[in-house]
């Protein structure tokens, strides 16, 4: 972008930037609500002042601020007219950080694939247009999100191991910028199946920033929470729940209850008080998540329905049938509106939900005190796969036609 002509405006543009650069240093510290009062004022000034260039850069700050506080219909706006603002004035670095930023806000948190996939076409085009390791890295990690968020986990995990492979070159092993690349490789990780491995690049990504930032910082806690997903897998259910719940406790003090992380970091603490027996604690942080979720989710999120479903298996299991019949319709009519994943676990068998659901049904009714109680329990659950699992399964076939049918030939029902 072409600097101010008028001495006086660049000197007010330099000032500008001097206070937007500390607004992002308590970004990066983790404190977003203080950073989202200050910016309020610099965005103010940056559009009275009218050097386009400039209010670009406030425009997209702003729009990552929002971003990271779970604004995402603000931050969507605000990154598209900052992303504008950058072409028309040839600001080719902001322009590279707001397609980013879209990418992995449309394509990955909002689950708006085809625009995701668009915005991450641009991005990669912008960082050819300039290329270095690290934006190259930055734009790969962003696809790969995308995949991630479609469920093509095998596509996800070869791009985020790129982008790891990029940063060390370019920034060494120990880098703090390696740490989202590293949880973006072990998400992945565990969705095909590979806990053990995952666990390994959480660790590592964990030490990576305590060392750099300390143990009470927003990044610190989704090394924690991904942790936690990786050791609930292998079963180590008491070390889960410790990493899961100084996750939730580091994320609700930097960003409230409200928002999309820490939903989903509470969803992760519902499962893991469900796996360890302390069956109403779970109900009751299931029945909080979904309302949490309800607030700063859209109605069609994937998510949603992972919150839905999640609570209607506790319902069932509290034998609240009809209320979690309810549930059930509800979690499948919101699923209907995506796509069809056949990879990770879903390779092996089509309903591994309930297949779950009968294997941890089986070691609670080995677990029950009183043997009168097991022949009910063991019909509801008998009779809830029976019935849920044909109502699924119309619903697919109506849904996806052939490509169903042909993934029904492929894979076992129930039992890999």
């Amino acid at each position: 972008a072409l600097p101010p002509p008028d001495p006086a405006v660049a000197d007010e543009v330099e000032t500008l930037r001097g206070r937007l650069q500390a607004i992002h240093a308590e970004q990066r510290a983790g404190r977003v609500n203080e950073a989202l009062e200050q910016i309020e004022p610099v965005v103010n000034e940056a559009e009275k002042l009218g050097y386009a260039p400039l209010v670009a850069e406030v425009r997209h700050r702003l729009g990552a601020l929002q971003r990271n506080g779970g604004q995402n219909t603000e931050a969507e706006q605000e990154l598209r007219k900052a992303y504008a603002l950058a072409i028309e004035n040839r600001h080719d670095y902001i322009a590279f950080e707001a397609a980013l930023e879209l990418t992995f806000l449309v394509g990955n948190e909002l689950a708006r694939h085809v625009e995701g996939h668009i915005w991450s076409e641009a991005v990669t085009a912008h960082a050819k247009r300039n290329p270095s390791d690290l934006n190259l890295s930055l734009a790969t990690r962003a696809q790969g999100s995308v995949y991630y968020s479609q469920g093509k986990y095998a596509e996800a995990k070869t791009h985020y191991e790129e982008s790891v492979e990029l940063l060390e070159r370019s920034l060494g092993p120990e880098h703090l910028e390696l740490t989202t690349a590293l949880n973006s490789v072990g998400s992945a990780l565990i969705a095909l199946g590979d806990s053990e491995q995952a666990t390994h690049r959480f660790e590592r990504a964990l030490h990576i920033t305590e060392q750099a930032l300390g143990p009470d910082h927003p990044a610190a806690a989704a090394n924690l929470a991904n942790l936690g997903i990786a050791l609930r897998q292998l079963g180590e259910y008491d070390r889960a729940k410790i990493m899961v719940e100084r996750s939730l406790r580091v994320r609700e003090s930097a960003f409230g209850a409200d928002n999309p992380d820490v939903v989903k970091t509470r969803s992760n603490l519902c499962v893991i008080l469900s796996m360890k027996g302390e069956y109403e604690q779970a109900h009751t942080c299931h029945e909080r998540t979904l309302r949490d979720a309800e607030k700063v989710l859209e109605p069609t999120h994937p998510f949603l329905a992972h919150a839905v479903n999640n609570l209607a298996i506790s319902l069932h299991q509290r034998g609240e049938l009809e209320q979690a019949g309810v549930m059930f319709e509800r979690s499948l009519q919101i699923k209907e509106q995506h796509r069809l994943v056949t990879q990770g676990v879903y390779r092996r068998v089509r309903h591994p939900m309930y297949l779950g659901c009968l294997v941890y049904s089986s070691g609670l009714l080995l677990s029950l005190p009183n043997w009168l109680t097991a022949p009910p329990f063991a019909a509801a659950m008998l009779l809830l796969v029976a019935l849920r699992v044909p109502a699924e399964e119309r619903m697919l076939t109506d849904t996806f036609g052939e490509e169903y049918a042909e993934y029904c030939d492929k894979t076992r029902r129930l039992w890999p």
